[in-house]
């Protein structure tokens, strides 16, 4: 698949304001591209024609890439003081 940074997270929300944990997306730098036909509005230079942009993708669709460079599920651990750290569910290491 293709591999990014992730530029922004966005959290959809319902209509008495809380967010929805089934509606989070993320867009990937180079990840599932589109080309959006922008027109001219006004008098404003903006950029006009077929730009590529990136396109949210839902959160279930994305992987973290591990200290392995392969990508990998994240796990939860609790220590023996009661603090919960995120780890690599391939190599076990903290995250």
């Amino acid at each position: 698949g293709h591999r990014g940074e992730v530029q922004r997270v966005i959290r959809k929300k319902h209509v008495d304001g809380t967010y929805d944990p089934n509606r989070v997306y993320v867009i990937v730098a180079g990840a599932n591209l589109v080309i959006k036909h922008q027109r001219s509005t006004g008098r404003v230079r903006t950029q006009t024609g077929r730009i590529e942009m990136e396109a949210p993708i839902h959160i279930s669709n994305v992987m973290l890439v591990g200290g392995d460079n392969k990508p990998t599920r994240v796990g939860y651990e609790v220590a023996a003081n009661g603090e919960k750290a995120r780890i690599d569910r391939r190599s076990g290491n903290a995250v």
